[in-house]
């Protein structure tokens, strides 16, 4: 129950809480997140994973240090970090606890500069990306930091180096940010042809019409180009109807608002709109192919802060609705990711998602019969005792 009294918490500081004390909230927030996912174990997909890594990566001290960066499979800044931590014979938690740092100091520093929606902002994050990619997907969490930085403190202010000095140090992260060079070009389209009804069902119909094509064209480009290494992404196909719905939602909601507000949204509330109905789009021919579509999460990941922000521009009835949807929505997805984890961590015991357990440094020993034995689990239990 831990998590969702968390998420019971930020459900009601979104509703609830006061303006005036939603500064103070985040940043106390923020030192509970940090510390919640600084001395967590075994929590996220990938946790041993990165474990079997960091135990592998290769030491400061072992000569050619440019040479065994490029011979690892992760991106250059990424294991050179490892490597650092290895080379201070650091424990693995510390390398955990400092991706955590990083993240969630960019991120929560955007939020309490940029949002005019702290609380629920914080509920949007905490909910539809704070378990997959602070707890879980390690490298693409830190790339998302970036970015949303990035977007929000230097490209829609025109700082343009400044922003894509900073993607590209996201892109030695996660190569996958690389799609943030392509949204200053779609900022730049005009917002009548854009915004057009017509326009977006016409791009809508595309998106869906590429989904069967998609994996093939990909395909034929890795071969060409990667000698087919990555030909596993293009065959693992599953279709998300729960996050499919979940977009066309936003969209129908985006577009709304547009339709409504148009002469009263802000120059940086236009953009934003480009970039996340762009983002959804794309989602859209992706979304079979689970790894590419998180392509498009950078895209996206600017909701927890548009979103709420936007709100202002309804009367204070219909954002009670949109608000009541909108945590709905939240709950529902957050249940479903928790859901996910269970599966695919495999916990013994666990009849459903309310028993998922936070388990955490200071208990690994008592709950690891509750984990399945699998090589991962197995090895870090054996590395940990060879180090004690």
């Amino acid at each position: 129950m831990f998590y969702f009294l968390m998420l019971g918490f930020f459900v009601i500081i979104s509703t609830m809480c006061k303006k005036n004390a939603h500064k103070i909230i985040v940043t106390l927030s923020y030192f509970i997140l940090l510390l919640f996912a600084s001395f967590r174990f075994g929590i996220g997909i990938d946790y041993f994973n990165f474990h079997a890594f960091y135990i592998f990566a290769p030491s400061l001290s072992s000569g050619d240090v440019l040479n065994s960066i490029h011979a690892h499979q992760f991106e250059p800044v990424f294991i050179f970090l490892m490597m650092i931590f290895r080379h201070f014979n650091l424990p693995f938690t510390a390398f955990i606890a400092f991706c955590a740092f990083v993240s969630l100091s960019l991120i929560f520093y955007t939020i309490q500069k940029y949002s005019s929606n702290r609380t629920m902002s914080l509920l949007a994050f905490f909910a539809c990306y704070y378990m997959i990619y602070i707890e879980s997907a390690l490298r693409q969490g830190l790339a998302m930091a970036i970015f949303i930085y990035a977007f929000y403190s230097f490209l829609h202010r025109g700082k343009l180096i400044k922003y894509y000095l900073l993607i590209i140090l996201g892109m030695t992260m996660h190569t996958s940010l690389v799609i943030a060079f392509f949204i200053p070009i779609l900022i730049k389209i005009n917002n009548e042809f854009f915004f057009n009804l017509r326009n977006i069902i016409f791009m809508i119909a595309i998106s869906f019409a590429l989904i069967p094509i998609m994996p093939i064209l990909l395909m034929q480009i890795d071969s060409l180009l990667f000698n087919g290494r990555n030909y596993s992404y293009f065959i693992d196909t599953n279709f998300f109807i729960m996050a499919i719905l979940y977009r066309l939602t936003m969209l129908a909601f985006s577009v709304f608002l547009y339709i409504k507000s148009k002469d009263n949204l802000s120059e940086i509330e236009l953009k934003c709109l480009k970039v996340y109905i762009g983002g959804i789009l794309i989602y859209f021919s992706f979304s079979p192919m689970a790894i590419l579509s998180r392509l498009t999460e950078y895209l996206m990941f600017i909701d927890i802060i548009f979103i709420p922000s936007i709100l202002i521009h309804f009367s204070l009835k219909q954002r009670r609705v949109f608000k009541a949807a909108l945590v709905c929505i939240f709950i529902i997805l957050f249940t479903n990711d928790i859901e996910s984890f269970v599966q695919n961590r495999r916990y013994i015991g666990l009849n459903n998602v309310f028993d998922y357990r936070y388990i955490t440094i200071f208990n690994k020993e008592d709950k690891y019969d509750m984990l399945r034995c699998n090589i991962a689990i197995n090895r870090y239990f054996r590395h940990e005792r060879r180090r004690n």
